[in-house]
């Protein structure tokens, strides 16, 4: 089950079965969600036809398309108050070829006044603008519903353009812009998250899935003191992190704290390489300039600190990348693993002229 766990409320993810209950008739509903489902249900623009144009879609696009459709906004339980079916949201399916996703929501009657329309609106925008492809999100809504238009102005819309035909009004979020900054220790929470999500979903198709889950566990992870020394990046796009990567003048090529030995010594940057290190970019953010983004700083910085030359060990997925930006593979190696497997990687160095990239 898809879910996005927000402060008071839990927002699943409708797939065929939770749309064809809810049609039937809501105490089926009710049985899946394991929640209350208020008198007034269904709330506002979410009627019948809503629901069976979801029907429709997940149909045929099935668990792929799910989360692009509808969702449900449950209230949690607490001591003495069950769990709640508060609201329902969605949208309209995947973002178009400009990468638009149209967002809608509403809240049941019997729990309006409460700040879940925000809460619900703001977690779906932020999903939406981490997914590949999305570079906006809009809504729709009209002037004499006051209440929904300040719900979009606190989850960051702007209005766009106005209907005179129809009244409807069309909001947007700004378009996404990539921010690139060092890392701090408050990162590491996030990059916590991100690495594993990065290594499993963008190595698909190079490593099996036993190897990537002994790397996630025993070599990739946050390496502290490249945060330390001021030579980790973090990319974020719309408060999101989109990508981490960095530089390091000290001799590790790979790995994270997990693996690391207590001494790590510097390098001579007149005549040996910086290291290029920990490059992992969120999959919703794939093939967007993230990874450009960060090399471009880390080569950047590790020219202004003297060295002539940088070197690195990419994963296999990774090697097209650097390719691309002017490294040269040097040798096939192979990352030690528990049980005596290993994962391929390639050393990869380039030089490291004035001025260029």
């Amino acid at each position: 089950m898809l879910a996005i766990p927000t402060t008071r409320l839990e927002l699943v993810a409708a797939t065929l079965a939770h749309v064809e209950a809810e049609l039937a008739a809501p105490e089926r509903l009710a049985e899946l969600l394991a929640a209350q489902i208020p008198p007034s249900w269904p709330p506002g623009e979410y009627d019948r036809n809503a629901m069976e144009f979801f029907r429709g879609r997940l149909r045929e696009g099935g668990d792929a398309v799910a989360g692009w459709y509808g969702w449900y906004a449950i209230r949690r339980a607490a001591p003495g108050a069950p769990a709640v079916l508060v609201g329902a949201a969605g949208f309209l399916g995947p973002p178009s070829e400009d990468g638009v996703a149209e967002l809608g929501y509403s809240v049941a009657p019997e729990h309006r006044g409460r700040g879940y329309a925000t809460e619900i609106a703001r977690a779906l925008v932020r999903r939406a603008l981490g997914m590949r492809g999305v570079r906006r999100v809009v809504a729709h809504t009209t002037r004499d519903n006051p209440a929904s238009v300040a719900v979009l102005e606190r989850c960051g819309f702007r209005e766009a353009a106005e209907d005179a035909a129809t009244g409807r009004v069309r909001f947007e979020t700004p378009e996404a812009s990539l921010e690139l900054r060092l890392a701090t220790m408050g990162d590491l929470p996030a990059l916590v998250e991100l690495i594993p999500r990065s290594a499993r979903e963008l190595s698909r198709g190079f490593y099996t899935e036993e190897q990537t889950e002994s790397a996630i566990r025993h070599v990739f992870g946050p390496d502290t003191r490249l945060i330390a020394d001021g030579t980790y990046f973090v990319a974020e796009e719309a408060g999101l992190l989109a990508g981490c990567g960095g530089w390091s003048r000290r001799r590790t090529l790979y790995g994270g704290d997990q693996m690391k030995a207590a001494d790590d010594p510097l390098l001579d940057p007149r005549t040996e390489a910086a290291r290029i290190r920990a490059f992992f970019v969120h999959p919703g953010f794939a093939r967007r300039g993230v990874g450009r983004a960060i090399l471009e700083a880390c080569l950047d910085a590790a020219r202004a600190a003297g060295f002539q030359r940088v070197e690195l060990a990419s994963t296999l997925p990774g090697v097209p990348f650097y390719l691309a930006f002017g490294f040269a593979e040097r040798e096939a190696m192979e990352v030690p693993l528990p049980g005596g497997a290993g994962l391929p990687v390639v050393r990869m160095d380039r030089e490291l002229a004035p001025g260029d990239l």
